[in-house]
């Protein structure tokens, strides 16, 4: 009765939206090999740009950090206006173009493309991609398999993103309140995740990192989570303070003074996010228990840069802010002070990430009013 195995029984699971992506390309795979890339960019309505968010791919992953305004590619354009998919057999009709996508295209061996425009409820959300290395392969028999698991694919990563969009609007409606209720701590989550995003951004020059703009965006997310939490215990903050230092002190401080603030809205946010990611909790002891290493291949240390990225963001926010009628330190002094007290490698690697920002670094931190006196 039970013999058959199913084998995308793992989609119902809660894993990243990437690993269900490389589930269905394996899968996917098996009757049509040729397929070596499976990506998805998706669209900025606000900025009109189109942005690496996730793939699946054989071999270099050429877009991993690309973003560029929809109208500097022209076919992609065309693709949206006339709401079908479009199939090109021989890449070389592009091989004139001299446009950023196009020379990526070419120098990653890609001869053949399938693009999906994605769309749900009547909203264009980006586009899919499926890439071969061999020309002459997406025939009609191949394109019914294709659309299939196009519309599978569609429909994970929209609800992925309608998910995170859902979240921003709850955390900039909780972010609202605080302003309203306490200036000073509703500042601090805007910038923190202002600074997430940042550090984020300097992550994914490096290699190695791999992060691609839909990683960031998911950090950023989570980032109130974390920064809210009075206790500030999800947060590996010794990977870049060690206690005993006048700027560990300093950063305390600074916590201390809003932690009753805080308490309702992390409240809040945990509720609301316990019920879009149910494992959660689990990832959040992880965070705080594991903090001797940033990088690796599971989801729980995946989730531990995330934590260590927002802890540097809520660091430098707390030490730059001015507070207690004094002046806070600049971008350029914590960064110098983080460069020398930080005792975890991976926590000096970000920090070098943020500094490679620091130009834009300089525009965030703006001058904060500081609400409260040194007795209160």
């Amino acid at each position: 009765m039970y013999e058959h195995t199913d084998p995308l029984a793992e989609l119902g699971e809660d894993l990243p939206l990437a690993a269900k992506l490389s589930l269905l390309h394996g899968r996917l795979a098996e009757s049509l090999p040729f397929v070596a890339r499976i990506a998805v960019a998706t669209f900025d309505p606000q900025t009109d740009t189109l942005r690496s968010y996730v793939d699946s791919t054989h071999g270099e992953r050429p877009f991993l950090r690309y973003e560029a305004p929809l109208k500097e590619a022209p076919s992609l354009e065309e693709i949206l206006t006339t709401r079908r998919p479009r199939v090109v057999n021989d890449l070389s009709i592009f091989d004139p173009g001299a446009r950023e996508h196009t020379v990526r295209v070419r120098e990653s061996g890609y001869r053949a493309s399938y693009t999906v425009p994605m769309f749900l409820g009547g909203k264009f959300w980006g586009f899919l991609f499926f890439n071969s290395r061999q020309p002459d392969v997406f025939v009609e028999d191949a394109l019914k398999t294709l659309d299939l698991y196009a519309h599978l694919v569609v429909q994970l990563t929209t609800h992925e993103l309608v998910t995170v969009r859902v979240l921003g609007a709850a955390l900039g409606t909780a972010r609202r309140v605080l302003r309203f209720q306490d200036a000073w701590a509703g500042s601090h989550l805007d910038r923190v995740v202002s600074l997430t995003r940042l550090v984020g951004l300097g992550l994914r020059s490096r290699e190695h990192f791999g992060l691609s703009g839909g990683d960031v965006e998911r950090i950023a997310a989570l980032a109130p989570l974390f920064a809210s939490d009075p206790a500030g215990g999800a947060l590996p903050i010794g990977s870049f303070l060690p206690e005993g230092t006048s700027e560990r002190a300093a950063y305390e401080l600074a916590r201390h003074t809003f932690r009753r603030a805080l308490a309702p809205v992390h409240e809040f946010l945990q509720a609301f996010f316990r019920e879009a990611f149910p494992s959660l909790n689990t990832l959040r002891n992880v965070a705080r228990t594991h903090e001797a290493t940033l990088m690796g291949k599971s989801p729980e240390e995946a989730f531990e840069l995330a934590a260590h990225i927002v802890a540097l963001a809520d660091i430098v926010e707390a030490l730059t802010a001015r507070r207690f009628e004094a002046p806070g330190l600049s971008g350029h002094e914590v960064l110098e002070r983080l460069r020398h007290l930080s005792v975890v490698e991976g926590a000096r690697i970000l920090v070098e990430a943020l500094a490679c920002q620091e130009p834009r670094l300089r525009e965030l931190l703006a001058p904060v009013p500081a609400p409260y006196s040194a007795l209160e």
